[in-house]
């Protein structure tokens, strides 16, 4: 996620900022393609990470609202 929170913050230097949690989320998109494996969170950081995704997903959506649209 680094490199691509790189990428981002070459062109969309206050996303990538708002985006700088996400790196929390990297487990739950590599460690969970593969059978029995599962990434671990401390007791409490489920909430954490929900919002953590929410961020991400609304800054996403923020920044494709003008390809959406067209």
């Amino acid at each position: 996620m680094g490199k691509l929170l790189d990428l981002v913050a070459g062109c969309e230097p206050a996303t990538a900022s708002v985006m700088q949690d996400a790196t929390l989320l990297t487990p739950f998109g590599v460690e969970v393609r593969y059978p029995g494996d599962s990434p671990e969170l401390l007791a409490g950081e489920e909430a954490r990470a929900i919002e953590i995704a929410r961020q991400a997903r609304h800054a996403v959506h923020d920044l494709s609202k003008g390809y959406l649209n067209n």
